[in-house]
């Protein structure tokens, strides 16, 4: 078996230099910020324009030397740039009212038929109740890693799908900034959080929440987004378990990830 991260057998894989570990876990960290942007605001002029700017959102085959990608990943993103390409400037306005509308219907859980359950990670897992279980196992991740929804979210269920996007894109920041300085507890702490994080919740849920957003998508903007964020999520959980393989920690043995 080779190393995605590398392109070797495990055994063969040279130390990675933390720069290196700090530039691939920022990178994955905008990524995050980007899908968790997506779910939780509603488009404007000036975030269409954001997420149609291709430097903003890293590339994944950079993250990986042998390049390979999800299909549902290379997907989306090239329906994303076919969009961007075919979009005018003097469009840009009635295509944004459109947007919002069908922003509230896909992910503000309206009405039965009128759009998707809402976006909730327990509405997903079928507890039949928000602020239940799920959500406050959530909450209780978010504040033993010390992330904070913003004010203006704080009435919001912290298990909808933008906000769990929003924890993973903070928790590998902090594993980018851990990199950087040197922190090297810190880092590998930030990994395994990250893989468990992507078990215990994203991963579970995803995959039915972002056929639902195609099903009911009727402009492809949303449906092209819900293709990259579940693909994103199966490669970077791949990733990460690729990391804590290939990296050794100073006493030469490889990283587990914890179990939980």
């Amino acid at each position: 078996m080779t190393s995605a991260l590398t392109g070797q057998h495990p055994t063969q894989s040279p130390p990675v230099p933390p720069d290196e570990l700090s530039d691939l876990a920022s990178a994955r960290s905008r990524i995050y910020r980007v899908l968790g942007t997506i779910y939780v605001q509603s488009p404007n002029e000036a975030l269409l324009s954001d997420l149609l700017e291709e430097e903003r959102f890293p590339s994944p085959a950079s993250l990986r030397r042998d390049g390979v990608l999800p299909t549902r990943l290379t997907g989306g993103l090239k329906a994303i740039r076919t969009f961007a390409n075919g979009l005018s400037f003097d469009a840009m306005g009635k295509l944004t009212e459109a947007l919002s509308v069908e922003y509230v219907r896909l992910f503000r859980g309206v009405k039965h038929g009128y759009g998707p359950p809402p976006p909730y990670e327990s509405v997903y897992l079928g507890e039949g109740v928000v602020f239940g279980q799920t959500t406050s196992a959530v909450r209780r991740e978010y504040e033993e890693s010390g992330f904070m929804l913003a004010e203006h979210q704080a009435g919001e269920p912290p298990d909808h799908i933008g906000y769990e996007l929003q924890f993973m894109h903070c928790v590998c920041a902090g594993e980018a900034e851990a990199w950087r300085v040197g922190h090297r507890d810190k880092a590998w702490a930030s990994l395994n959080l990250e893989r468990a994080f992507l078990e215990r919740h994203l991963r579970r849920w995803v995959t039915e929440f972002c056929d639902n957003v195609r099903m009911y998508d009727r402009l492809g903007f949303y449906r092209s987004w819900a293709d990259v964020t579940e693909g994103w999520i199966a490669f970077d959980y791949q990733l990460i378990g690729d990391y804590l393989r290939d990296i050794k920690s100073d006493d030469g043995d490889v990283l587990r990830e914890t179990e939980d």
